[in-house]
């Protein structure tokens, strides 16, 4: 009777325990593109769910005896993405989720959308964005800096570490060139720029600044994930390097932008995630002895464990001003659409405008399409040029998914 009743249990014990399996075990691939398959190696989007995920140092295309590895742009291309994912270990090429890259000029973008589309010709496409403009070396004709979804086993919520293989790319070769952090809540510090004789000071002023920012979040830079610098010139990079290794160590990038003889700078740290059930997974602040703007917010907290990185927008017309910054934001409430978001949900803002014009209509526009109340923490730069002939403005963001109805 016993071994009858025993017998019984058994299966009653088996479908208990199958259906309080953690949903982690269940659920289906941490990594969604949006959409899948397009043609140019890219997707429109990538969305990823409870990973740890990866930042890279900006990485130059370099020898170990400090020299390019060519002259040309589609060599330097396949050099950079082949070191990094030798660095990032085996299956890395299907685990990248964003590409940033800065080309010299548009017809190295070209090069490497060439190249782009025959090594990721797979279901496996990163979002991609690019701006054109001067390298902090005269002599490549582009730098990369990624995010991927990592594997590695470390314990703490940021850490950091170096590849030996990345040194002679690395922007920072002194310092851990891949920053890894798990899910939880992130916080993006739209670009913050304060005034100094010369850059080196002003990049002294301004990560002092930025210090006071993570004060007031209950953070220090020991929780910063990717710090992203707007310079010009781009010869005093290594002057604005040094005073902001003075404060953080870890994956940064530069990009020239046309303000001359000015620094601005942006940041992605992780925060401890929240005891309670947060009312939204994403929410915005205005650091006490900051203004308040409703086209867009000083600081954005996410809460969940999901983020949409977008690939970088331009318009699809040869037409610049209103028509362009109308179909960019068509775009880009499709691609939030398809990947389970809005624009009431995005988190981080970058816009690359070229001209006066494009500046001039973003901010007229801007308003049509933010809640005041919400709108995305952002940096708006001013380059030489968008990765895309004849398109004078480009969108790179960052959102998190929509809370269903």
């Amino acid at each position: 009777m016993n071994c009858s009743a025993n017998a019984f249990r058994l299966p009653i014990l088996a479908v208990f325990l199958l259906l309080t399996v953690p949903v982690p075990l269940l659920r289906a691939d941490p990594i969604t593109r949006i959409p899948p398959g397009q043609a140019d190696g890219t997707s429109a989007a990538v969305v990823v769910d409870s990973v740890p995920l990866v930042f890279s140092t900006q990485l130059l295309p370099l020898k170990p005896d400090g020299t390019p590895v060519s002259d040309s742009a589609s060599v330097q291309v396949d050099h950079l993405l082949s070191t990094l994912e030798s660095a990032l270990g085996a299956g890395s090429s299907d685990r990248l989720v964003k590409l940033n890259f800065t080309v010299a000029t548009d017809a190295a973008a070209a090069e490497v959308r060439g190249r782009l589309a025959a090594r990721y010709a797979g279901p496996n496409k990163p979002a991609v964005a690019f701006v054109a403009g001067k390298l902090s070396r005269a002599d490549v004709a582009v730098t990369l800096d990624a995010v991927a979804v990592d594997t590695t086993l470390v314990e703490g919520r940021v850490a950091r570490r170096g590849s030996e293989v990345l040194v002679p790319l690395a922007m920072n070769p002194g310092d851990p060139h891949l920053t890894r952090v798990t899910t939880g809540s992130f916080v993006f510090v739209a670009g913050q720029a304060e005034k100094g004789e010369n850059i080196a000071e002003a990049t002294r002023n301004t990560m002092r600044s930025l210090a006071a920012t993570l004060e007031q979040l209950g953070l220090t830079f020991a929780d910063v994930v990717s710090v992203r610098s707007f310079l010009s010139p781009m010869a005093e990079t290594p002057a604005a390097l040094a005073e902001i290794r003075k404060f953080y160590g870890g994956a940064q990038s530069f990009v020239e932008w046309t303000a001359a003889g000015s620094i601005e700078i942006e940041l992605i740290a992780a925060a401890p995630s929240p005891t309670a059930e947060p009312r939204d997974p994403v929410e915005f602040l205005t650091p006490t002895g900051m203004q308040s703007s409703p086209v867009f917010s000083r600081v954005a907290r996410t809460h969940g464990k999901s983020l949409i990185f977008v690939s970088g927008l331009y318009g699809k017309s040869s037409n610049a001003g209103t028509e362009e910054v109308t179909e960019i934001f068509s775009g880009l409430e499709l691609t939030l659409k398809q990947a389970g978001s809005n624009l009431r949900h995005l988190a981080k803002a970058t816009y690359f405008v070229s001209t006066e014009e494009a500046s001039a209509k973003l901010n007229e526009l801007r308003p049509k399409y933010f809640d005041p109340q919400r709108p995305p923490a952002a940096s708006k730069a001013a380059v030489t040029g968008t990765g895309m002939p004849g398109k004078t403005l480009t969108l790179d963001m960052i959102a998190v998914p929509a809370p269903r109805e």
